[in-house]
């Protein structure tokens, strides 16, 4: 299952998580977009997540901000998500990332049952000056 839901507020462990996870699974040569749910609707991620990509086999999605969701507005966009995570295209490495989950709203309850849930600990080692 190459779908990923991770939860931390430390943004360089985020990004380095990501990477080691792009790079276990082979998705160096993919290619890259990045989404802010805070910025955008779900929409366009959505629609990246069923187009087949022109450059290259493989595509790399990150969904930012997951938390900042409207779940009224999103309802149908959010059934859209929980149907592709059921039936991910192997050929996509999706990530949705967020600050801080609440484990009380639906959306959290259903990402966390139908993608890989990690929880990424704030790390000071990435911010040790040499």
């Amino acid at each position: 299952m190459n779908n990923y839901l991770l939860e931390t507020d430390d943004f360089v462990a985020l990004k380095k998580e990501i990477e080691k996870i792009i790079k276990s699974s082979n998705f160096e040569d993919a290619t890259r977009s990045t989404y802010d749910i805070s910025e955008i609707s779900l929409e366009k991620p959505l629609e990246d997540l069923d187009t087949y990509s022109f450059l290259s086999s493989k595509k790399v999605i990150i969904i930012n901000s997951i938390e900042s969701i409207n779940q009224e507005l999103e309802e149908s966009n959010l059934k859209h998500l929980y149907k592709y995570l059921e039936n991910s295209n192997p050929d996509n490495l999706l990530f949705i990332c967020a600050k801080k989950l609440n484990n009380t709203l639906k959306v959290t309850k259903e990402l966390k049952k139908r993608a890989n849930f990690k929880q990424i600990e704030l790390n000071p080692e990435n911010y040790v000056k040499n």
